[in-house]
């Protein structure tokens, strides 16, 4: 399984980055969150990579959650705050390098 990716484990990654990106300007994360956001073919990807994942790299409950803080569109996950954006972009990364492996 890919233990980084549990529910609590992802809430943790999200307060901590929260936390230490607190003394940034609201520019700045904007700034930073820009540079995260999907395009429409790499938000796709990650929901399929994601499903493939789904009851064998994550659990199912895992994939639920990702699913959820992905939202519908990619413009759902670009509204998301940084540090979701970051923790899931993390988890997208690693499902390619998974993938990628096969």
């Amino acid at each position: 399984m890919l233990a980084t990716t549990t529910k609590p484990a992802i809430a943790n990654a999200v307060a901590l980055l929260e936390r230490e990106t607190e003394s940034k300007t609201a520019e700045e994360l904007a700034n930073l969150s820009s540079t995260l956001d999907l395009t429409l073919e790499e938000f796709i990807r990650f929901q399929e990579l994601k499903s493939v994942a789904a009851g064998g790299v994550l659990e199912s409950e895992d994939a639920m959650y990702i699913y959820r803080q992905l939202g519908g569109t990619p413009d759902v996950f670009n509204s998301r705050s940084f540090a979701v954006k970051y923790v899931l972009t993390r988890i997208f990364q690693k499902l390619l390098e998974l993938n990628m492996g096969r």
